[in-house]
């Protein structure tokens, strides 16, 4: 229970822009799932640790906290827990300019079924920033649009106000990515 604690606090210190406490909550729940052998948990905490470094442009950490994740995360049944570090791989290859990688990636997580619907949303903004990057505005807005359906569809889905609202701010990253998307 104590490493559930540790990684909620890490992600509300991630929110806060503040990686230096984030990480050490990450670090310290890793240390309690390899005790423990939950490899879904290491998997876990090696993707939050590899999209940690992205933001703070430590490419080289980060691509090696994605093939931990993925290493364990490829045990699961959960197919979901899969996508995120094929997301965290794409964001590394995009960066590095590495753009037949990435679409590669981002076409392996978009084809997938899923329950969770957080990595293919990051997927469909990050395969519209390579269209943007790379010239195709038509395919990018295709992303976007596609992806601003799925955040419509799920919102519709939720009952209660307050879920419709913790949910839509959940999504503001997309929303912001998408509107410099329009105006550049």
């Amino acid at each position: 229970m104590e490493q559930h604690w540790l990684g909620i606090l890490g992600n509300l210190y991630q929110e806060q822009a503040r990686g230096e406490e984030a990480g050490r909550a990450y670090e310290r729940a890793l240390s309690i799932a390899r005790k423990t052998g939950d490899r879904g948990a290491m998997g876990l905490w090696h993707n939050n640790l590899s999209l940690l470094a992205i933001e703070r442009g430590q490419w080289d950490d980060a691509e090696r906290h994605v093939e931990e994740a993925q290493q364990l995360l490829s045990h699961t049944t959960a197919e979901d827990a899969q996508l995120f570090p094929l997301v965290n791989a794409a964001r590394i290859a995009l960066w590095r300019g590495q753009n037949g990688a990435a679409k590669t990636l981002l076409d392996r997580v978009l084809s997938s079924a899923f329950q969770d619907p957080t990595p293919v949303l990051d997927a469909r903004v990050i395969a519209a920033e390579l269209g943007a990057r790379t010239g195709d505005a038509a395919g990018a807005e295709r992303h976007f649009r596609a992806a601003l359906d799925l955040v419509e569809s799920r919102r519709a889905g939720l009952r209660a106000d307050s879920n419709k609202l913790s949910y839509l701010a959940g999504g503001i990253r997309f929303y912001r990515s998408y509107v410099s998307f329009l105006m550049r």
